[in-house]
């Protein structure tokens, strides 16, 4: 996680961008959300969808099958080879390794602290697509109750990988939240 909290305020930093909106899509969001509550000032407002909010060892386990190489390419090439690409020039099946490995952490016991959420003070929308399954609903509609300026959000139709997210909808939404 730090390494994502660190790079995303470099970010910031480079770019000269003293406060911002965030969307963050799944782990996007988690780190969103933690960054929220260690650097306030540097995030207005975040919105998440499909973020992933409670973990264990089981969570973990389930979800890292999900990034398993062989299998990927034994039962879905096509997704391995857009994996090849989007990840070039790195390898693809090293990314899904580590992947994997963060998850565990996660899952061990490195998530965010219990009381992240309840330090978070700047408004955060909780998206949750309805055919999500990935995140349940009530794991988002928890954490959103946990954050002072937190609501929960549903989004009918959307899926989890965002490749299957109707992009209309998405930026509806968006524009919603971010007005």
């Amino acid at each position: 996680m730090r390494l994502f909290s660190d790079a995303v305020l470099r970010f910031l930093q480079d770019h000269h961008l003293p406060q911002v909106n965030i969307f963050g899509y799944s782990m996007g969001g988690y780190v969103a959300l933690g960054l929220a509550a260690e650097h306030p000032a540097r995030l207005q407002k975040i919105v998440t969808l499909g973020t992933k909010l409670d973990w264990s060892p089981e969570v973990a386990a389930g979800m890292s099958r999900m990034f398993d190489p062989e299998k990927i390419q034994a039962k879905v090439p096509q997704f391995a080879e857009m994996l090849a690409r989007t990840h070039a020039p790195a390898d693809w099946k090293a990314v899904c390794r580590y992947t994997t490995a963060f998850l565990h952490d996660l899952g061990n016991g490195h998530r965010l602290p219990a009381d992240t959420f309840g330090r978070i003070a700047g408004p955060v929308t909780i998206g949750w697509g309805e055919l999500d399954n990935v995140v349940t609903m009530e794991e988002s509609r928890r954490i959103a109750t946990q954050i002072p300026l937190g609501k929960f959000q549903l989004l009918e139709g959307m899926k989890h990988p965002l490749e299957q997210v109707d992009a209309e909808s998405l930026a509806a939404f968006l524009m919603t939240e971010f007005g």
